[in-house]
């Protein structure tokens, strides 16, 4: 009868396997928590883009539907159906919009909110934000357009106030 031999691990090869199985699951864990890092950083950056988007669509939304805009004491009104739709106003580093009472955070980092008025002091033509982001500053400038039935009716006093009817 043939009898095999086993070879046995010594202690010192069982510590040798354990301490390089310990290297390897240090350096797993240390990668996936790298990479949940970084896909952390990766969501935060999304979202705060999807946050300025949003913000910038409704800034852009409100000053394109209004009927005209004033300025007053730095705070500059959206005008709708002769009432007022909104209130933008600079607060801290916040651009800040009251709506019918209700104030919201349209953008954050916000250095300047300023209004160009219009040549014939009319109203605004344009509002310029400056703001401060990760990428650097950046700058918004919004023209503000008057509506067809608005400029038909400039257009119409113009043209009437040339004549004298008796």
């Amino acid at each position: 009868m043939l009898c095999g031999h086993l070879r046995a691990s010594t202690l010192a090869e069982l510590l040798v396997v354990m301490v390089v199985a310990g290297i390897v699951l240090v350096s797993v864990l240390d990668g996936l928590g790298l990479f949940n890092r970084v896909a952390s950083s990766m969501a935060d950056r999304i979202g705060q883009s999807a946050d300025f988007r949003e913000s910038y669509h409704r800034l852009e939304h409100l000053v394109s539907s209004a009927d005209s805009l004033t300025e007053l004491e730095g705070r500059i009104t959206a005008w709708r159906g002769g009432e007022s739709a909104a209130v933008l106003y600079q607060r801290d580093s916040l651009l800040l919009a009251l709506f019918a009472r209700q104030t919201d955070t349209l953008f954050s980092g916000v250095i300047s909110l300023a209004a160009l008025p219009r040549e014939d002091r009319t109203g605004l033509d344009s509002i310029i934000l400056q703001l401060i982001r990760n990428e650097g500053p950046m700058r918004i400038a919004l023209p503000v357009i008057v509506p067809e039935y608005i400029q038909a009716q400039q257009t119409i006093e113009q043209t009437e106030s040339g004549y004298v009817y008796q």
